[in-house]
């Protein structure tokens, strides 16, 4: 009588399956496909990390016309930043900085 292990071995031979051993690497030519450890020269390139944040804003409710909504979207998308940063930029550079807040009638002077 044949050796029962042997004929098992020589059918999985036969039927193309790599063997069993650990100590041999496998010829599987999907080996490294789908696993995390393909090719270097494969993997994705780093994420861009956003910019630091100096100051965070809270949303605001603002109503714009449609057109000038329309002309900011654009030109954000020229500079390649967001709304939100080119509006900060645009008021930043047109509104003054150093502001008086008036409060009743300016004639009245102020208690001292």
């Amino acid at each position: 009588m044949a050796n029962p292990s042997g004929l098992l071995a020589n059918l999985i031979r036969d039927l193309g399956m790599p063997p069993e051993r650990g100590d041999e690497p496998a010829d599987d030519p999907a080996d490294g496909q789908g696993r995390g450890d393909g090719n270097p020269a494969k993997s994705r390139a780093p994420r861009r990390r956003r910019p630091l944040v100096i100051e965070k804003g809270k949303g605001r409710n603002l109503k714009i016309p449609d057109t000038v909504y329309r002309r900011l979207t654009l030109e954000a998308q020229r500079q390649q930043t967001d709304n939100s940063k080119l509006v900060t930029k645009i008021l930043d550079r047109e509104l003054p900085t150093a502001i008086r807040i008036v409060v009743g009638d300016e004639k009245t002077p102020a208690p001292e």
